[in-house]
């Protein structure tokens, strides 16, 4: 006779009683895969997502594609399958855009399956996930990030043109636009436009975390070769 595995309990039950977590600087949220809805989620998520807890409930996976990248709840989705599959932890980063934002934010964060069900489903995932911009200084962000934000930072590389990967790499060596445009042989206003350009391809609106991140990049890749 096939043995069940014992349903663990319902983290949300448990968790609002915590109200250090609803004062966190993170989104802290609890997905349940049964009714494919948010089942808890943090205050801090609320106000900078710009939904209440019961308008996510009734949304939905709705709520997950008003919120974040297109190309982030694709990413959402496998994971979720993983999940299913029996994964045991998910790290990397995402973008998000709340109600009344205008630029998409980067977060970083970790999701970890809690609840399962009686034949060891995952049932409950919950995720915790930080604003990018919140790191301390450019060290910390390279070492402590590097390798969750290798795979998805070259896959957003790759959309730019050689001559917008040449501007950011010039303006993350901390150059001033006029020195670029005038390395680039270029006027400031087609500086501007490549840096437009960039920010529509890479989803950010922040173009100083985007030199942030190829900082990173760069000075892990060189550390590397040395």
């Amino acid at each position: 006779m096939e043995k069940r595995a014992t349903p663990t309990p319902d983290l949300s039950s448990t968790l609002p009683s915590l109200k250090i977590l609803s004062t966190l600087p993170a989104f802290i949220y609890i997905f349940d895969y049964e009714k494919q809805t948010m089942s808890w989620c943090n205050n801090f998520m609320e106000k900078r997502t710009g939904y209440t807890l019961v308008e996510m409930q009734q949304m939905g996976n709705d709520f997950f594609t008003s919120v974040l990248h297109p190309d982030d709840f694709i990413r959402l989705l496998k994971i979720r399958e993983e999940f299913r599959k029996g994964q045991k932890e998910s790290s990397g980063i995402c973008r998000i855009k709340g109600r009344n934002d205008r630029q998409w934010h980067w977060l970083y964060g970790t999701a970890v399956p809690y609840a399962h069900d009686k034949d060891g489903l995952t049932r409950q995932v919950i995720s915790i996930l930080h604003l990018l911009k919140q790191m301390e200084t450019l060290p910390q962000m390279a070492e402590r990030l590097y390798l969750l934000i290798q795979s998805s930072l070259s896959n957003q590389l790759n959309k730019l043109t050689s001559r917008e990967k040449k501007v950011l790499k010039l303006v993350s060596s901390d150059k001033s636009d006029e020195i670029v445009a005038r390395d680039l042989f270029i006027e400031k206003t087609t500086l501007k436009t490549h840096k437009k350009h960039i920010r529509e391809k890479l989803g950010s609106e922040n173009f100083e975390l985007l030199v942030a991140l190829a900082h990173a990049s760069e000075a892990k890749k060189i550390s590397e070769e040395k």
